[in-house]
């Protein structure tokens, strides 16, 4: 029986690490430009947030965290083990949050979406 070890050398330098100005203006415009039907999943988790499961997955593999890379329409997130990793869809209620990307935190998030409230609330 092999065991793989995950390397998770990259986690303190992710979430210590200062946010460049280039950075921060980069997230704020691309918040800017997200629908609101997606920001209850940004809130619960940030882009680049790091996780960790809730139960046994693939990614991120038990005892270790992944990165939120993306979003997928029906609420499953994309994920990676690592920086380098590729994405795997996951689903989002098999997740919780770990640690956020250089203080991109859901408070952060929720301050920078644009103030519109998603389309399925205006329609109710």
């Amino acid at each position: 029986m092999a065991l793989e070890v995950i390397d998770q050398t990259w986690v303190d330098e992710w979430t210590k690490a200062f946010v460049t100005k280039e950075e921060a203006d980069i997230c704020n415009e691309w918040l800017k430009l997200v629908p609101p039907e997606w920001f209850d999943i940004l809130q619960r988790f940030p882009l680049l947030c790091m996780v960790r499961s809730k139960r046994p997955l693939d990614v991120p593999y038990p005892f270790t965290v992944g990165i939120v890379t993306g979003y997928l329409e029906d609420g499953r997130l994309f994920l990676r083990q690592d920086p380098q990793g590729d994405d795997v869809p996951v689903d989002a209620d098999d997740l919780e949050v770990a640690g956020f990307w250089k203080g991109l935190t859901t408070d952060v998030v929720r301050k920078l979406l644009p103030k519109r409230t998603p389309s399925h609330a205006r329609h109710r």
